[in-house]
């Protein structure tokens, strides 16, 4: 069976992509994050290494060695698809190809971006790459109930890059996609240091959250749907 499996940004939730996978021809699992919010009551992962062994334990219940498996991620989801894939390879099941969306590769993105001083500034950065409205940034539900998975996942990312060393390319395709006005990922042509394979770039209008619009949520369910169907 072909599987899509879907790991959202950080801070983010499994129904970010519900527009997405709905015109999807193929089973698609998205991914909740231990910690955040229908898990909110769970413990927060401690590292990029904890949460792909966690990854790891929770697809052992939902994938088999025989199903064709794809990997879609959104920016630090991105990251996660592709060491998962890794390891997935690894394992030895059969990884056909990975959707990269919105994400540098490990080695062109800058750890200091991440150095925030306080929560303030994490809402700063939120607000620039259009994240959430103002309104919900303001909320005592961002702060007492999204804040703390935010803040959280952003020190992941800045410790996992900021000790990123790996120059391990992944055997299966790789199709990469952002948007021209994204502050984050403007190009991703840099991971074809992390494919054998020659990998595809895709550049939409819109920001960090480009694949929420409708014109291009259309065009990249049409491109997956003629990658998945090769």
């Amino acid at each position: 069976m072909k599987k899509l499996i879907c790991f959202p940004c950080a801070g983010g939730n499994a129904k970010s992509f519900a527009k997405l996978i709905r015109g999807i021809h193929c089973f698609a699992i998205c991914a909740e994050y231990s910690g955040h919010w229908s898990r909110y009551e769970e413990p927060l992962y401690y590292s990029m290494e904890d949460c792909i062994q966690y990854q790891m334990q929770e697809l052992r219940e939902k994938i088999t060695l025989q199903d064709e498996i794809f990997l879609l991620g959104h920016s630090m989801g991105a990251l996660i698809a592709f060491e998962l894939g890794k390891n997935l390879l690894n394992a030895g099941y059969n990884v056909k190809g990975l959707y990269l969306l919105a994400c540098m590769p490990p080695d062109e993105i800058n750890d200091t971006d991440f150095n925030f001083e306080d929560d303030e500034e994490i809402k700063l950065f939120l607000k620039r790459i259009n994240q959430m409205p103002e309104s919900v940034l303001n909320s005592d539900f961002f702060r007492e109930n999204l804040l703390p998975s935010i803040r959280n996942d952003l020190r992941i990312l800045k410790n996992f890059i900021g000790a990123y060393s790996s120059r391990e390319a992944i055997d299966c395709n790789i199709v990469c996609m952002c948007a021209v006005q994204d502050p984050l990922a403007n190009e991703m042509c840099g991971w074809q240091r992390y494919s054998q394979k020659k990998i595809k770039e895709y550049y939409y209008p819109g920001n960090h959250f480009f694949f929420h619009e409708k014109e291009n949520t259309e065009k990249i369910v049409e491109l997956i749907n003629l990658e998945i169907s090769d």
